[in-house]
């Protein structure tokens, strides 16, 4: 197996609390909060829990006694529990979370004590970046990563939480838990669970193919790989390597999502776009059979109550309904401007409007609270702007900007740069020159900043020429 452990502070491991006590309160009052949720929150959350043990990831102490009878005498801190609830998660609609920077008495948690490691993170505009400038790719989802990564039994004293063996709202009696591998809410885990995936990569993967495990390990985003070919060239054999590498280190990838690929049921030749079925892809959806990415823009300015809204996502043409009804404040205005994630730009002309509008909304309502109600004349603006905003979900564009009939020779890197008082753009296309003739230009890539700013300009330029010269190349 794969074994690892936090880089602790020691200073601070010695003033750490026991948090028996406020963690066991803290479990009860989650309790209730699930029961006053219903009987679906409480299921969700003990399945969520049942994974846990089932990969090995919790244990009963009661069992772990019986192989280290001394796990005792070691240093105890026992933690909180939280969950988050997200409907539109598909494949994680329910995630359990478990609060290590919860403070003791004296103000320490457990994640005051570890290091956070250095930036294990592949930088996520330039997986997107490689994703879109590559023609086969093939996504790969590590399952359960965190839990594939064991800890020594010192630290299995320190993650200790309370739980009952048949599940919250039962009637079991509270027990202790300890977690045996790194988990989510460590400040350490994510730098540890990736030096663990690279080891992985290094022992296993790159001894028979170096230029793979480069791929591997440049390319990855947290559990997902990234794995591309040209279209010449078949893509299974490197998927294969990747799969059998990977499970001599006890790391299993969920089914490829192949770019051409798909079932009959994920994917529709003909008809409306909404029948197929979308996987999530870097914040997009992802249309594996005809190989399109699609932006979401749901909007929803209501509160959320455990990671849940308590209204229903804004309809098209329902928004001035929805505004009469619950009013529109400031605080809805920069909700609305947080919930549309686009790396690639391209939504940015709309979206940036709606970024303008809240800069002019300060500057006509200065003294406008937190909660306060917008004036008709602004609400007016807000409301048509969102209607607008709401028709980008589901817009859908080709995934790879290389075109079919692309002769092969180097791709020119075209920017342009113009900007006004009230805001700057960099658009950055790549140019194919074609089989017989002509040319293909697609964008790659749209940036936008509220001031005119020629340094901002430098940056951006500067930073797509060395993409393009570790990219696909050209003039």
């Amino acid at each position: 197996g794969n074994a690892g452990d936090y880089l602790w502070i020691q200073e601070n491991l010695k003033e750490l609390p026991t948090n028996e006590k406020t963690s066991l309160i803290s479990q009860e009052n989650l309790e209730n909060k699930l029961r006053k949720l219903g009987p679906k929150s409480i299921e969700a959350f003990n399945a969520n829990m049942e994974d846990g043990f089932k990969y090995g990831a919790y244990r009963w102490k009661k069992d772990v006694l019986k192989e280290i009878p001394d796990i005792d005498k070691f240093q105890k801190h026992f933690i909180a529990t939280n969950v988050v609830f997200n409907d539109d998660n598909k494949t994680t609609p329910c995630r359990v979370v478990k609060d290590m920077s919860r403070k003791g008495w004296n103000g320490l948690s457990l994640n005051d004590c570890m290091l956070k490691g250095g930036s294990s993170l592949n930088n996520l505009q330039d997986t997107l970046y490689h994703l879109r400038t590559s023609e086969t790719i093939a996504i790969g989802d590590i399952k359960k990563m965190y839990w594939m990564f064991k800890t020594p039994p010192k630290t299995w004293s320190l993650c200790r939480f309370w739980y009952k063996r048949n599940g919250m709202a039962s009637d079991d009696p509270w027990e202790e838990v300890v977690i045996t591998t790194s988990d989510f809410g460590a400040t350490g885990a994510q730098s540890m669970a990736n030096a663990s995936l690279d080891k992985a990569i290094v022992d296993n993967i790159e001894p028979k193919d170096p230029q793979l495990a480069k791929e591997c390990k440049d390319k990855k985003y947290v559990d997902d790989l990234i794995i591309t070919s040209p279209r010449s060239e078949p893509i299974a054999p490197k998927l294969n390597l990747v799969k059998e590498g990977l499970g001599q280190a006890g790391l299993h990838l969920k089914d490829w999502i192949i770019s051409g690929e798909g079932s009959e049921d994920q994917s529709v030749e003909l008809g409306p776009q909404q029948n197929q079925v979308a996987e999530k892809c870097l914040g997009f959806k992802y249309f594996p059979k005809k190989d399109l990415i699609a932006l979401n823009a749901k909007l929803n300015y209501s509160p959320k109550i455990r990671g849940r809204r308590t209204e229903k996502d804004l309809e098209s043409g329902k928004v001035a309904k929805h505004v009469e009804k619950h009013g529109l404040t400031k605080k809805n205005t920069v909700t609305s401007n947080m919930q549309i994630f686009d790396l690639t730009g391209l939504a940015l002309p709309l979206v940036m409007r709606s970024r303008l509008m809240y800069r002019n909304l300060l500057l006509s309502q200065p003294s406008l609270g937190w909660n306060e109600q917008l004036n008709d004349a602004n609400k007016s603006n807000w409301i048509a702007l969102t209607e607008e905003l709401l028709k980008l979900d589901g817009k859908t564009w080709k995934r790879s900007v290389i075109p079919l009939d692309w002769n092969g020779d180097p791709a020119w890197l075209i920017i342009f740069c113009d900007g006004s008082d009230e805001a700057s753009v960099v658009v950055a296309y790549l140019r194919f020159p074609l089989k017989g003739s002509g040319y293909s230009a697609s964008i790659i890539s749209v940036s936008y900043t509220h001031l005119r700013d020629h340094e901002t300009y430098l940056h951006i330029v500067c930073r797509l020429l060395l993409e393009k010269k570790n990219g696909v190349g050209g003039g």
